[in-house]
């Protein structure tokens, strides 16, 4: 056994031998003079209940336990309604106007205050809450409890003299007993995230609490038997959970957040197999979908040209629908690879490279020249743009920005497009500029929401192109920006470059 151990086992039985002291103490001092120790038991439960709540206010950083910091608070204002109840009881002669109801009624607002406290702050076990609001809640109960008693007198009467105790304080007192009952209930369900010796001593605590109201729907006089055991048994309740407190809140809280940690990345692992599941059923949702439409498309398509062969001599009549008809099934396959391209680009694992813009971006530019052949332009990529990024989400971003800069090229007019390169500090920022249409000053907000058309002109664009663009460059974390004049052109900004971050990390290395 080391030092460590030795110290703690000594620790643990002077902290028994000082509660068997002050206990018989107490047994001795309520078979003399039973008001001095009902005052000093009172006393003692105040103490402890302001105690606890300096303790979880000053070590919340360190245990991280909304659980227990409720519990702490609580204790403060029902701490606060067992002054009122001390000072209000019989024989004490300090609040005027006060009796045998009005302690007894302040007992029950403690009591149920407690017992419902408690059972509510297993829900903050492992969710957060704004304490603030909690502070204000109390308060405000607290403050009404008091003005209800003291002021306007209309809280329900508790005890008769000559009778005893109300059909209200007995059932309150079974309310009670039923609310602890249910905290212990909550605590076995709650187990994991509390450690054994905890768990037993909140346990005994609330079940010996359970005993002490029972105690107290019996007496029928304040100074009864029933009342002196109820107190005595809340003295030894009290005992065992302040030592569960401390024991959660000073001795060992970083194995309560352990056991917490524990836990919710089991959660977590099981959320995570849930959601590659859900990924999976997507992944095969969204190829089916897409081969099954293509497929229709395909078929559309095929007849839409059969048709415009069979028209005869004059298909003027009918061309221009038909014509129309192909188009939009051009567009509907564009929006399910713009779908496919979206879902790719979350669901990808990130490959950083030196990437050679500048052929990335001359290809793709042979490539539309080949599509869009009606379009006359100039076109300049400057020569050794290079930057370290993913290469499969830098090709989808120019693929959709070069588009642009064709799609929206003025028609039978010189247009210029352009791929270049400017630093700004130590970052390389990419641009594409045309000359085509531009973009109207009051559609600049929307140019990366989906479905957005700025322009008549162009009766094949889906408007989801910029929208692709934005996700790839919020997905590799980096900012794009654009310049627009409507019939002047559009230059796009973008910084994506991680060059920079690979030369931190060689040189930390």
């Amino acid at each position: 056994m080391d030092i460590l151990s030795k110290k703690t086992i000594f620790s643990n039985i002077m902290k028994i031998v000082i509660f068997l002291f002050v206990f018989c103490l107490f047994i001795f001092i309520a078979h003399s003079n039973y008001l001095l120790f009902h005052t000093l038991a009172e006393i003692f439960f105040i103490i402890v209940k302001i105690s606890v709540f300096i303790i979880v206010w000053n070590t919340q950083k360190r245990t991280e336990s909304y659980f227990l910091l409720f519990i702490g608070i609580s204790f403060l204002f029902t701490g606060l309604i067992d002054i009122f109840h001390t000072l209000a009881y019989q024989g004490m002669g300090i609040l005027v106007q006060t009796n045998v109801n009005t302690s007894s009624q302040l007992w029950i607002i403690g009591r149920l205050m407690s017992s419902i406290s408690l059972v509510i702050a297993f829900f903050f076990i492992n969710k957060k809450f704004k304490t603030i609001l909690v502070f204000i809640s109390y308060f405000i109960i607290t403050l009404l409890s008091l003005v209800l008693v003291f002021h306007f007198k209309k809280f329900p009467v508790t005890f008769i003299e000559g009778y005893g105790l109300t059909k209200f304080k007995i059932i309150s007192e079974f309310v009670i007993i039923g609310f602890f009952l249910t905290g212990l209930i909550l605590l076995y369900l709650n187990r994991s995230f509390f450690r054994k010796v905890t768990i037993s001593f909140v346990a005994i605590a609330i079940f010996i609490f359970a005993i002490a109201e029972i105690m107290f729907v019996l007496y029928n006089h304040p100074y009864s038997l029933t009342n002196i055991l109820g107190h005595l048994f809340r003295i030894l309740a009290m005992f065992f959970l302040y030592w569960a407190i401390i024991d959660i809140g000073l001795s060992k809280p970083y194995e309560y957040l352990y056991k917490r940690l524990i836990k919710n990345r089991k959660l977590l692992g099981k959320k995570a197999k849930q959601l590659k599941s859900s990924n999976k059923d997507l992944e095969s949702f969204t190829y089916s979908l897409s081969h099954d439409l293509r497929k229709e498309l395909r078929i559309i398509d095929g007849h839409s040209a059969i048709m415009k062969s069979k028209l005869g001599k004059d298909p003027e009549p009918f061309a221009e629908h038909i014509d129309k008809i192909r188009t939009s099934v051009l567009n509907i396959s564009e929006i399910i690879d713009s779908f496919i391209h979206i879902y790719n680009i979350t669901q990808s694992n990130l490959m950083f490279q030196e990437i050679n813009i500048t052929d990335l971006a001359s290809e793709i530019i042979e490539n539309k020249k080949e599509l869009y052949k009606d379009v006359v332009a100039d076109y300049k990529v400057e020569e050794n743009i290079s930057i370290y990024s993913d290469i499969g989400l830098v090709k989808i971003l120019f693929e959709n920005l070069i588009d642009n800069a064709f799609k929206f090229s003025k028609k039978d007019q010189g247009n210029k497009i352009e791929v270049g390169s400017i630093i700004d500090r130590e970052s390389k920022i990419i641009f594409v500029k045309d000359t085509g249409l531009g973009i109207d000053l009051k559609y600049h907000k929307k140019v990366f929401m989906p479905f957005e058309v700025f322009t008549d002109n162009t009766p094949n664009s889906t408007g989801i192109g910029l929208h692709i663009v934005k996700k790839v460059v919020d997905y590799l974390q980096g900012k794009i920006w654009f310049e627009s004049v409507k019939d002047k052109g559009t230059i796009f900004y973008i910084n994506i470059d991680r060059s920079s971050d690979e030369k931190k990390n060689n040189f930390a290395y």
